[in-house]
């Protein structure tokens, strides 16, 4: 008792001097009072005592170094100071949940009031009046932009990992060997053949690479033999793949340091195989003798649910990866799972990557109150993975929101987002590596040497930010450390956008907190109580403004120019962005033209006249220079066009070239590509556009590595059932957006059904569909894809009706191989749908009652009578379960 009330005192005595601090502040006070109260209410220092002092001890740090920041630095580390006051709020959110009694008055909503303060701390700032501390602002951005301190110490810690694994001996991996119990053999053999690499002290570059293969082999032993035996078994797949790796590595070292092939080489491809047989058999051993002790080694309530999770999206996406005998031991696990914890199978979200299929390098190399960034690789790719704190159920959702946001954001200018996963403590974001940095990072490097790359840049991420807001996304917190630059092979430079931590549709509800930078935010949101970011504060953002925000609420005036603006195109271009009124900024098609022409302007020996105009050409045109196509086609029909792997601004696409031979072959093109063009979705094949003025015309479109739908799974011998009903619930979802968007496919089989590489399916040839209401027959289709309604009377409208029957005769053919009538049968088909009014013979592989009398409902002969989407999708979900 008495050591309590000590305890009791002594937390009473931190938030005195705490509110001695608080009240000392200058912005802010009310932002940190708000957090004070809630700490002086929790008074139960018996239950997470440590944890409280803790949160009581970093807030009182994070105010103390605020209060003694000069002004400037207050102005430039505003957003980073509210972000800390709302983890502190978010750690204690954690710690009463522990609390026996008043949670439910102690977890009361401080969301509101949270940014109700956050907006007055901003608004503080506007007693900044003297017009030499405008140039002192923007004096100390350049600065700060060439501070690299944090980049070197981290070079410096590599460096010496590198030294100390150069020269180490590999005897103190063996208990680690030990503890990789299902494959032991295989790492055993990896760690002999490297601790055998002998490289001559004198060759520095061999040196380091030997090196940094020892301390990747290290840090994977690390990383799995701290994961519980359940976690191996879902991961012995990346695992071997990975021993698989080193030993390649190890042979390019060993031929470099020898100068010839060593046996060594041969030995273990011979032996591979049987290496992995001898796994596969001692998994199904630790499994049949280990069962309950593995199934109880998961660490809490929710692992069950979490080990589903793992499982279900192992078995579905890497299904082919695996043996029978190991896809039998698999689905064995996730039975007894199911039988022991009664919980259901969960959906796996689309962005999903587990853990173990990410490979982290030791050394962060940028950091924040956000968490920690990280190079690494996956799948063989070099990726960056962002690390984020997350304490909350609510930090929980707005996590999975960004990762929902980024997943659909798939443009040139939107840095490439590989996935997530939400199951680790941190959770972290898997996207492309931008070899350049930041913008304002890259720009400065570049000392004003190359405007027109810059003014092109700039251009990139007005792209990025048109591309958003025509998918009614908003960022809702752009800033130039938000905008990457990335290089390709052929040195081409790409800005691209980032971090949609506060980013939200705009038909959704928007994050809980929209705080984001003080000092790019605009003026309105400053202004108004509770009011969210739209398209024109966006716009306002995409200008770095820095402090403007202070002249914006005070004058209604923007900052004065800075003397890099010699152009007075450029600043009056600057201020149209940065107007205060919102609806009097400049639209993004207009900057972009804007941009455009500045790029002109600004190319060496260019002269560009004021009144030069360029022929308009549409949205979805795309320049033959930007398109680099390979020298062979890998598909297509001569007489109709011919298909090619290419690249497009650095990314692997599709061209689909088509012989144009009169004006209304080139109508129907520039229709589809109006058609196809706007259409986003993650479940239609996204076409980045074409070009009508050449010949052939071409479409330019994402790529997608397996193929069509029917060639898939023909491959696969639909050994698959279950990832079966996964690709056709994602053609169904792609065909209902399109209805939504009141378009109709008209020419729907399984060969316009792509599959990607994270085997989604996606529409495509959409260009070839109709609108409803109209009627233009780019493509008639074929016969047997057709309703029995366009068959009596060629005259017909497709409809979603007749959708609806295509897509059950593409159920047919995905399920069963064959479609239901031949070519050559065509006659057969119309005859049982016009003269007996019944459908095909069912199919052998239609082995169940409800997914024949699915197939029925959808291609019934009367169209009023055929199943809607949203009830196909719910039925075929249930298929998906089921064949699980």
């Amino acid at each position: 008792m008495e050591q309590n009330s000590r305890d009791l005192s002594s937390q009473f005595s931190l938030l005195d001097q705490l509110c001695v601090k608080i009240n000392g502040l200058k912005e802010g006070q009310d932002l940190c009072t708000s957090l004070h109260k809630r700490l002086a209410r929790v008074h139960e220092p018996e239950i997470a005592r440590s944890q409280l002092h803790a949160v009581i001890h970093d807030f009182e740090d994070t105010v103390t170094e605020h209060a003694n920041s000069n002004f400037l630095d207050r102005v430039l580390n505003a957003d980073k100071f509210v972000e800390k006051v709302k983890i502190y709020n978010e750690r204690l959110d954690t710690i009463i949940t522990r609390l026996s009694v008043n949670r439910a008055v102690l977890l009361a909503e401080w969301h509101h009031q949270f940014q109700q303060d956050a907006d007055n701390m901003a608004s503080r700032f506007t007693t900044m009046d003297k017009l030499h501390e405008q140039d002192e602002a923007w004096d100390t951005v350049e600065r700060k932009s060439r501070k690299k301190k944090f980049e070197d110490m981290v070079q410096v810690k590599s460096q010496k990992l590198l030294d100390h694994y150069a020269s180490c001996d590999l005897e103190n991996l063996l208990p680690r060997l030990a503890e990789m119990e299902e494959t032991q053999g295989m790492c055993r053999k990896v760690r002999d053949r490297l601790q055998k690499l002998n490289v001559d002290k004198n060759d520095a570059a061999l040196r380091r690479d030997v090196a940094e293969t020892r301390m990747r082999f290290h840090t994977f032993l690390n990383k799995y033999t701290q994961r519980t035996p359940f976690e191996r078994l879902v991961s012995t797949r990346t695992i071997v793949g990975l021993l698989r790796d080193f030993h390649v590595a190890i042979d390019l070292l060993e031929t470099q340091i020898s100068g010839e092939t060593r046996n060594s080489q041969q030995s273990w491809v011979d032996q591979w195989e049987q290496d992995k047989q001898e796994v596969d058999t001692r998994l199904i051993e630790l499994w049949t003798t280990k069962a309950v002790s593995i199934l109880d080694a998961l660490p809490d309530q929710q692992a069950p649910e979490n080990a589903l999770l793992l499982l279900t999206r192992e078995t579905t996406a890497n299904w082919d990866a695996y043996s029978a005998e190991s896809m039998e031991l698999l689905d064995a696990v996730k039975q007894s799972i199911i039988r022991q914890s009664a919980v259901s199978v969960p959906v796996v979200p689309g962005w999903f990557i587990p853990d173990y299929e990410v490979q982290r390098e030791q050394c962060y190399f940028a950091s924040g109150s956000f968490g920690k960034v990280y190079r690494g690789s996956w799948r063989n790719e070099k990726v960056v993975i962002k690390c984020v704190n997350v304490v909350s159920a609510r930090g929980e959702r707005d996590f999975s929101r960004e990762a929902r946001i980024w997943g659909r954001a798939k443009h040139q200018n939107i840095v490439k987002f590989f996935g997530a996963c939400h199951l680790t403590h941190p959770c972290f974001f898997v996207c492309e590596e931008a070899t350049k940095g930041n913008l304002a990072e890259f720009l400065w490097s570049l000392n004003g040497s190359d405007r027109a790359l810059m003014w092109r840049l700039l251009r990139d991420a007005a792209l990025g930010l048109k591309f958003l807001h025509d998918n009614c996304i908003i960022h809702g917190d752009l800033k130039c450390n938000q905008i990457l630059v990335c290089e390709d092979s052929a040195g081409k430079k790409t800005a691209k956008l980032t971090d949609f931590g506060l980013s939200f549709v705009s038909m959704e509800s928007r994050p809980a907190t929209t705080s984001g930078a003080v000092r790019w935010k605009a003026p309105e949101l400053l202004t108004s109580e509770g009011k969210a970011p739209t398209c024109y504060s966006d716009v306002y953002s995409f200008v770095e403004p820095n402090i403007a925000v202070v002249y914006h609420l005070t004058h209604g005036t923007f900052l004065s120019r800075p003397t890099a603006f010699v152009n007075d195109d450029h600043w009056e271009f600057v201020k149209s962005l940065c107007s205060f009124e919102p609806s009097e900024r400049l639209g993004l098609a207009s900057v972009i033209e804007r941009m455009e022409r500045f790029i002109l302007q600004e190319q060496p020996g260019a002269v560009v006249a004021q009144d030069t105009s360029t022929p308009d050409m549409p949205d979805w045109f795309i320049h033959p220079d930007e398109v680099q196509r390979d020298p062979m086609p890998f598909a297509g029909n001569g007489s109709l066009g011919m298909v090619y792997r290419g690249m497009h601004r650095g990314e692997k696409v599709i061209i689909k070239c088509l012989n144009v031979v009169n004006e209304i072959d080139e109508k129907n093109f520039a229709r589809q590509a109006q058609i196809w063009a706007p259409i986003k979705h993650s479940n239609i094949v996204e076409l980045r556009g074409g070009c009508h003025i050449t010949r052939p015309c071409f479409f330019v479109h994402e790529e997608t590595t397996h193929g069509n739908l029917a060639d898939f799974l023909s491959k696969n011998k639909r050994s698959n059932r279950a990832l079966t009903w996964r690709l056709l619930r994602d053609a169904a979802m792609g065909l209902q957006f399109l209805h939504q968007k009141g378009t109709i496919h008209g020419d729907l089989k399984c060969t316009r059904i792509l599959v990607s590489q994270d085997l989604t399916a996606k529409l495509t040839d959409i260009g070839m569909s109709y609108i409803e209401g109209e009627f233009n027959p780019v493509d008639k289709g074929t016969v047997r894809w057709k309703a029995p309604e366009l068959l009596r009377n060629e005259g017909n409208c497709p409809t979603v009706a007749s959708d609806l029957y295509s897509f059950g005769v593409c159920v047919v053919e995905a399920v069963s191989g064959s479609v239901s009538w031949q070519d050559d049968q065509q006659t057969i088909g119309i005859d049982y749908h016009l003269n007996q009014r019944k459908f095909t013979k069912r199919p052998a592989a239609f082995v169940s009652n409800d997914q024949w009398e699915f197939v029925w409902s959808m291609c019934s002969v009367d169209p009023t009578e055929r199943l809607g989407l949203d009830a196909a999708i719910r039925q075929i979900e249930q298929f998906v379960l089921d064949e699980s």
